[in-house]
């Protein structure tokens, strides 16, 4: 487990290490929102056994504002929000699937089974 300053540096550093797999974080290249659903999609390099890999991910959020104004992120939805989040997310699918990213996901999906 990572204490609090170690915590810290990973976040400030935007580098990740898991046994002997680094994993560098890097920002959304799409994002796709609806309502105050959005989901983003990223590409990480990951270092796993020496071999440097390119992934796709996407990442799933909803943002509202408390009754202080706020701004606020949960991944808890009421029903009329599931159907945004599964547009959200569907949009992103799409866009990993049949978009700039496709070539690239297939690429590591296929590499890594």
């Amino acid at each position: 487990m990572l204490s609090t300053e170690m915590a810290s540096q990973v976040v400030r550093s935007h580098f990740f290490e898991k046994s002997n797999e680094v994993i560098q974080m890097a920002k959304p290249e799409k994002r796709f929102r609806c309502g105050g659903c959005e989901t983003a999609v990223f590409e990480n390099e990951i270092v796993r056994g020496g071999k440097t890999m390119k992934i796709k991910k996407v990442s799933f959020q909803k943002r509202y504002k408390d009754s202080d104004g706020e701004w606020k992120t949960t991944h808890s939805l009421d029903i009329n929000e599931i159907p945004k989040a599964i547009l959200a997310l569907s949009k992103a699918y799409e866009y990993l699937v049949l978009g700039n990213g496709a070539e690239e996901s297939m690429n590591s999906m296929a590499n890594s089974y």
